[in-house]
């Protein structure tokens, strides 16, 4: 059992934390009082943040989400266990932005069937919008056909409510799920071309263009 093990012996989860520039995403993973913050390494272009929570190891990525970097996002999709995509939940006007680059995000072959938390990040503002407005307007049905993906309010603030917590739970709890069926489907001879060997020959590709 996970829980059982110690912090040295447990495999880190590698979750990608993205979204558009302005949803919180930075605010999220240095304020939210999510456990011990293990290893901070800023670098240009993103964040990459070693974050535990009970017998969870998360390695989360705060990719910016401005135009300019996310061409390179896929650069970073290599063994990617999980993806948190941050939504201002405040801001109705870029609702449609971040539907783009969600249903983007999910129709990336090295991505498929990865889970997907969607953090409807700034809900202790009082004009953040309903949660039933947030799934239509973000196409979470559409999501929801090609892997698990599920919803959680979320805040940078500490002494607001937040299910933080809750969605690292989802997190741990689908990855296992989705190793698993991985498993099963190699064993039932249905594994596709590896993941690894897809980035190495696309990378090649660019090289030699």
């Amino acid at each position: 059992e996970m829980g059982n093990l110690s912090l040295r012996q447990r495999k880190p989860i590698k979750v990608l934390v993205l979204g558009l520039d302005y949803s919180g995403k930075s605010s999220l993973l240095f304020r939210a009082n999510f456990g011990e913050v293990v290893t901070s390494i800023p670098t240009i272009g993103f964040n990459v943040e070693t974050v535990s929570h009970k017998n969870i190891i998360l390695q989360a990525w705060d990719v910016g989400g401005r135009d300019k970097i996310r061409p390179l996002l896929r650069h970073y999709y290599q063994n990617t266990e999980a993806v948190i995509f941050v939504v201002d939940s405040s801001d109705e006007e870029r609702l449609p932005e971040a539907e783009r680059e969600l249903l983007s995000l999910v129709s990336e072959s090295e991505l498929e069937g990865v889970p997907v938390a969607v953090a409807l990040n700034k809900w202790d503002l009082s004009r953040h919008m309903s949660r039933e407005r947030m799934h239509q307007a973000l196409g979470l049905a559409e999501v929801r056909k090609s892997r698990p993906c599920k919803s959680f309010s979320t805040s940078s603030v500490s002494d607001s409510k937040s299910d933080f917590f809750d969605m690292l739970e989802w997190i741990n709890d689908n990855t296992r799920r989705t190793e698993e069926n991985r498993r099963s489907n190699i064993v039932a001879g249905q594994s596709s071309v590896p993941v690894l060997q897809r980035v190495v020959f696309k990378l090649k590709t660019l090289l030699l263009t």
